[in-house]
């Protein structure tokens, strides 16, 4: 299989240079991650631009939110900056989830991605990647009829899904706690708990 191998907890961005990190099992065999980015050589700027300019969207203060659930063919990673307010949706596009021997949660990224922003509006990325991942072969028919089934049934619930999709991240935010869910956990230290 050709799909990128990847990490809700986002461990591997070396950009991140102090963090806080907390992973739960829920009840449904999915995983939710939350990741307090503390400091990082420099802030992070999406991928959507408009009118020729981009936003922030990773800086010091922030929190990442990743949940994925194995019936469902994206991991979903919320940005909250440090006022509190979510300012995108990613959706990676997946073919697999799972944990690995460390109890790491993974996915399998299918190139494609859907970003959502607070007022709905949902954009397509990376069709060129898949494109080129198909024609080098690194992508069965299989797996890129299925990321483009997905990445259209995202497209086409935006903005109308907005309002429940909020509910749902907020939701998933406060199963770890307000404040300080990591109780003891230094810089790098990873926590994992089952729900």
């Amino acid at each position: 299989m050709g799909v990128k191998h990847r990490y809700i907890d986002r461990r591997d961005w070396k950009r991140v240079t102090a963090r806080r990190s907390l992973e739960l099992a829920l009840p449904d065999g999915g995983f939710a991650h939350r990741l307090d980015i503390l400091d990082l050589t420099r802030p992070a700027w999406g991928s959507v631009v408009e009118g020729g300019k981009n936003w922030r969207i990773a800086d010091r203060g922030w929190c990442w939110l990743g949940w994925m659930r194995p019936d469902f063919p994206w991991a979903l990673t919320a940005m909250r900056d440090e006022k509190g307010e979510w300012v995108q949706w990613y959706f990676d596009i997946v073919s697999g989830m799972g944990r690995d021997g460390d109890g790491r949660a993974w996915f399998e990224d299918c190139y494609l991605d859907v970003v959502v922003l607070p007022d709905g509006r949902a954009y397509l990325l990376d069709a060129d990647e898949m494109e080129e991942a198909r024609s080098a072969g690194l992508v069965t028919g299989a797996e890129y009829e299925a990321a483009w089934r997905a990445a259209k049934e995202l497209l086409s619930a935006f903005p109308a899904a907005i309002g429940p999709l909020r509910e749902k991240t907020q939701a998933l935010w406060e199963l770890f706690g307000r404040e300080e869910p990591f109780r003891g956990a230094e810089n790098g230290q990873d926590c994992v708990k089952y729900t």
